[in-house]
This record gives C-alpha cells, structure tokens and sequence, in this order.
C-alpha cells in the first residue's frame, strides 16, 4: 500500500475540481455564454512548469505561443516555439528556479518579446477594473491574463508571506504543525475531514524527523538545556528540520574534520524518506530565497499545493 504522501492533495472547500460535474457545468456554460474565446488557443500550447519558481515563466512562454508570436529562433530540431528556457531576461535562470521572477521583471520580458502588455497591481486597481479584464479576455481569443495572487486566499497551505521579515514563514507553518498533532493527540479541537486527511500526512513526516539521528541528538540537548523542562521537547522536530535545511556551507567554520564529517552524516538528506525530504528540500528553497534577497511582493514562482 502506498504511504500517504503529498500527491493528490484534496482542493479546499471553495475550490471547484474542473473535472467534476460542477466544473463541466461551469466550463459548459462560459462556452455556451461566449466566456471561453482564448481557452482552445492556450490549452493548445498548454505546458506545465519544468522548476519549482518557473510559474511566471510558463505562464509567458505559453502564452507567447497561443498569440503565435515568433521566437525568431529555433526551440529544438526546426521548431519556432518559446520555452521557459528560452526566456532568460537580463539575469541567469539558475536564480529564477528557486526564486520565481519578480512581477516587474516579468512585464519586462513580455514586452521584450514582442507582446503587447498592459500591466497593473492590485494595490492601483480595483475589483471592478479586474472583471472588467476578465471580461475583455475571457470574450476574445487574441487577449489572455497572467494573474499573480496569494493562495492564502484559496485556502493552500504553502503559501509563503513575501514580507521580507517574515520569510521563515514556512518553518513557521512546520512549527505549526507539531503544535495541531500536538493537539490532537492530547484531545484538542476535533478537525474538519479534509484536516484530518492533512493530519496524517503531517503525522507521518513527524514521526519520521523523530526517527533521524540528528533528532535524538537535538533532542538530548533540549532535554539537558531546558533544565528537566519536558514540554519543550516538541521543539525538536521543528529544530531538527531547520538543522536539515540549512545550506552546507553553514558548517564551512568547523576545522574538527572528524567533527565536521559527523555533522555532515547528521544532515545529510540523501537516506531520508521521501515525505520527509520534499519538506526538507522545499524549506532550504525557501531559505535559498530570503539568502538571495529574492523576496518581494510582487513574486512569481511559489511552490504549487
């Protein structure tokens, strides 16, 4: 049987799955309603993202082809077609896969290539003037949107603040974690379905931290620190997973090489289940981020959940 993981995530409650038959009605209607215009061009040069902050960028490149807008250079073998790859705007992609493209560095690109952009923020807008788009849009095959919003609003859990003060917010949602099994476990609030779901998943990454060496070693320092304090235990799971996520070269300062090496073997993530290493690995993209400086709220690229 196969372990509960993060594939397939339940759509919270305000979401429609588009393959349900509240989505098939819906689609039916904005086709039958004059509402679908641009969709058979876009879905024709439907791509998904190839890397984790390549939203923005698949969104453009997609895009670019539904308007048929020419490269002017081929994609591979004799193929015209744009690719994320091929958008390299005036920085290296390297630092786009963990770190998205900024709102006004997009814009930019777009009007590099040739397309005609009409650009603006949510802060400078209002509700009406975005319908109002939608409307334009969604009614013509030559007009599409890319819409860059907070999922906080969707109700998706690995929404990241952008606020630059708060870019741990995704440790901060892992302590989080701990504090909702911990809970639970000693009969707090009872938990909605699709909670309870989550609550499996999350159970099954903490006992899996808990199963590290590295954790029974946070864990006998909290213990021996905190003077008999045993509540404060719980913390070694949040501790032992920002120990795991911290970049390699956090350690560069230790000139024990016996020392350094044990450290090494404590962190590396390479013998963690697999659960367990998408967190690790999406918390050190997040640190990555905030080291870089690619932090702002006009970000496209966050991890999709």
């Amino acid at each position: 049987m196969a372990m509960a993981g993060l594939y397939r995530r339940l759509l919270p409650s305000l979401a429609i799955d588009f393959g349900s038959s509240q989505g098939k009605q819906l689609f039916h209607e904005a086709i039958q309603n004059g509402h679908m215009e641009g969709f058979p061009r876009l879905v024709s040069c439907f791509q998904t993202q190839s890397e984790l902050g390549f939203c923005g960028l698949a969104s453009l490149s997609m895009i670019l082809n539904a308007l048929a807008i020419d490269p002017g250079r081929n994609w591979k073998g004799p193929w015209r077609w744009f690719d994320e790859y091929m958008l390299d705007y005036h920085g290296p992609l390297d630092k786009i896969k963990t770190g998205g493209i900024s709102f006004s560095n997009l814009v930019s690109l777009a009007n590099c290539t040739g397309a005609k952009v009409e650009a603006f923020r949510a802060s400078h807008s209002s509700i009406d003037n975005f319908r109002k788009y939608v409307m334009k849009c969604s009614t013509s095959d030559d007009c599409h949107i890319i819409s860059s919003f907070h999922r906080k609003s969707l109700k998706q859990d690995q929404l990241l603040n952008k606020i630059r003060t708060e870019c741990l917010s995704h440790w901060v949602r892992f302590v989080k974690w701990v504090a909702e099994i911990r809970r639970q476990e000693d009969d707090g609030p009872s938990l909605s379905k699709e909670e309870k779901t989550r609550a499996v998943v999350k159970e099954e990454i903490l006992k899996q931290v808990q199963r590290t060496g590295l954790f029974k070693h946070v864990a006998s320092f909290l213990s021996h620190s905190c003077s008999g304090h045993t509540s404060s235990l719980g913390d070694g799971d949040a501790l032992t997973v920002l120990l795991l996520s911290l970049p390699s070269t956090t350690w560069d300062g230790i000139t024990d090489e016996k020392l350094l090496s044990e450290i090494h073997v404590l962190v590396s993530i390479e013998t963690l289940p697999t659960l367990l290493q998408e967190e690790v690995l999406h918390l050190r993209r997040q640190l990555h981020r905030c080291q870089e400086g690619k932090v702002d709220d006009g970000d496209l690229g966050l991890p999709l959940s």
